[in-house]
This record gives C-alpha cells, sequence and structure tokens, in this order.
C-alpha cells in the first residue's frame, strides 16, 4: 500500500505542476487475448485496455495509469467493474545511443477478494536498457517483485525490433525471449523461457488519432502454463495526445 500512496502523491503533484499547454497521452487497445508474460491472462476473452501517460514538462518523469476490461465472462465482476489497474512511475532519459529507463509498477486486482490486501495487489521495480539507432534495436529489461503472496522473484526481456519500409506504411517486426525464475512460475512449474514472441504492427495517423494494429505469435515452452503451447493474437491500439 506504501507504493500506492507514493504514486499517487505522484500523480497529483505531476498534475498541480501542469503547464498551460502541457499534454497527456490518452490512449485505448483493444485485445483478442491478454497475453502477458505467456500467460493468458482472462482464458482467451477479448479485454479493452486504456490508459493515460503524463510526462513531465522538461524532465524524464512520467506518470501512467493503465487498466484492462474483460469484455466476456462478466459474472465474476460487473460491466463497470475493472479487472486489473496498474499504476507506473518511471524516469527515461537517452545518452548517446543508449536509452536508460527505470520505474516503479503497483498492479491492483479490485475484483479480487479483500481487495487491496496483499493477495490482490503486487509491487514491482524494473530497469532497463535500450541501443538507440543500432541495428535491430536491442532492449534488455530486468522486472523484480516483491509480494510473496502473489508473486515474487526475476522477470528478464529481451527484445529486438526492426522497421520494414513500404510505399504505404512501415511495417515493424518484434522479436522478445522471457525469462521468469520463481516470479508467476512457484508451484506451477519449474524456472525458466517463459514466452517467445513475434509481432507483426504497423502505425498510421487518421482523424487526427495514432492507430497501431499488430498480430502477435506467443510461444510457450511449459506445458504446464498452457498446454496448447502457441498463441495468435491480435491488438488495436488508438492514441491521441490530448492539450490540457
Amino acid at each position: 500500500m506504501k507504493s500506492i500512496i507514493i504514486i499517487s502523491i505522484s500523480l497529483i503533484l505531476a498534475a498541480l505542476a501542469l503547464p498551460a499547454f502541457s499534454q497527456v497521452q490518452v490512449s485505448g487497445t483493444m485485445v483478442t487475448h491478454y497475453v502477458w508474460r505467456g500467460f493468458d491472462v482472462l482464458g482467451g476473452c477479448p479485454a479493452f485496455q486504456p490508459a493515460i501517460t503524463y510526462t513531465c514538462p522538461k524532465t524524464a518523469i512520467s506518470a501512467n495509469i493503465w487498466t484492462s476490461w474483460s469484455m466476456t465472462r462478466r459474472e465474476h465482476g460487473s460491466i463497470r467493474d475493472l479487472d486489473e489497474i496498474d499504476l507506473t512511475l518511471s524516469y527515461d532519459r537517452t545518452v548517446g545511443n543508449l536509452g536508460f529507463s527505470s520505474g516503479l509498477i503497483h498492479y491492483d486486482f479490485p475484483n479480487l477478494d479483500n481487495w487491496p490486501d496483499k493477495s490482490s495487489t503486487d509491487v514491482e521495480v524494473y530497469l532497463g536498457l535500450t541501443g538507440k539507432n543500432l541495428c535491430y534495436s536491442p532492449k534488455l529489461t530486468v522486472f523484480y517483485a516483491f509480494n510473496d503472496k502473489t508473486w515474487d522473484g526475476l522477470y528478464i526481456l529481451a527484445s529486438a525490433a526492426h522497421s520494414l519500409p513500404t510505399e504505404t506504411v512501415p511495417l515493424d517486426l518484434v522479436f522478445s525471449l522471457g525469462y521468469s525464475d520463481q516470479s508467476l512460475v512457484t508451484d506451477i512449474s519449474e524456472a525458466g523461457i517463459s514466452d517467445i514472441n513475434f509481432s507483426l504492427g504497423t502505425m498510421f495517423k487518421c482523424c487526427d488519432y495514432d492507430w497501431t494494429p499488430s498480430f502477435t505469435f506467443t510461444y510457450v515452452p511449459d506445458d504446464k502454463i498452457y498446454l496448447d503451447g502457441l498463441i495468435f493474437w491480435g491488438s488495436l491500439k488508438i492514441n491521441k495526445a490530448v492539450n490540457l
């Protein structure tokens, strides 16, 4: 609970410090499956995932609120209930060809019993390094969660990306591989490679909005986590910068 208080206070202070012509990024994403680190979180249900991101002017500090709402199987919650609310406070900086990122994430699952106790919340920190202007834009991010009531331990994500120019819109290819030690896999399976992903997407502008459709193949090596092994899912993100 301490971390959610800290993040909430930071969001309030950031809002109070808004200059006259600040911008926030407002987005909404539709996904056919909510796939997270090799887990099909909603068991194949589509979800709507809105988010708001505010970056403090002349700084590298950002605050983000991300939510997820299952579009089917609402027997465990009303249509107004959110399945997940994540609050993130992050710091990003670029030095030469290297991009550095760090942050604190607070996960909340309001539909679970006794929320917001330790069984329905979690805290995670992360550090990332990106090779900017380098071939395939290599990126490595290390996450660590603290709560042994839900999950704790290490998750490492390595990725590479490449953009193919076309006559209309660019075609973006992203490959990523995730490794978990005991984070999320305690009492389920052995630690190891948790997910292998290949995404194909693009981005274009229409009616003052940024549209980002993508298709992803996720391979889950451990059949104790996902029996079928391969998940094919799609997403459509719509983003707009809003002046305040």
